[in-house]
């Protein structure tokens, strides 16, 4: 198990030139939200209590709170989603928000397409329609793509089959 792990988070998480490709995508991302008006989050990584899902283990520790020359112990989770905390900051403001955070998810098989811990892209928009969801969901891959066609000197059509319309 560790070999494995070891071997993607050198091979694909410490290589040099995916790292430069993730940050130019991360910051095209970052761009794509900031120029349409939406808000970036960035909420906490732990949180006391998590929305119920039966599907998804989650992540246990304990805080220790020094207090009154006594340690009280409170139990805290590794969100495995921002959402616990941006539904309801949407709910009383109404506003268009996305964040990239990090998440966690305990039980999950290692390998290159899953990690107990990964990166998720969030985003809710207000006052849409899920047409408009789609159209904004199609730009936003599409400019992702570009990103990594400019950074790889790859043509658009080798993600043809990945590209829209849906």
């Amino acid at each position: 198990y560790n070999k494995v792990i070891y071997f993607f988070v050198t091979r694909y998480f410490m290589d040099l030139e995916f790292l430069q490709c993730r940050a130019k995508i991360i910051q095209t991302l970052r761009n794509f939200f900031i120029e349409r008006d939406y808000l970036e989050l960035d909420t906490p990584a732990l949180a006391k209590n998590l929305i119920p899902e039966t599907c998804l283990e989650v992540f246990e520790t304990t805080y220790l709170q020094p207090k009154n020359n006594k340690t009280e112990k409170f139990p805290l989770y590794l969100v495995p989603s921002p959402e616990i905390y941006i539904k309801p900051l949407i709910a009383q403001h109404h506003i268009s928000v996305f964040q990239l955070s990090k998440c966690y998810r305990n039980y999950e098989s290692t390998g290159k397409n899953h990690s107990p811990e990964f990166t998720m892209l969030e985003y809710y928009t207000m006052h849409k329609n899920y047409l408009d969801s789609l159209k904004l969901t199609e730009e936003l891959i599409t400019k992702a793509i570009e990103t990594c066609c400019d950074f790889f000197q790859l043509e658009k059509e080798a993600f043809s089959y990945i590209l829209p319309p849906y």
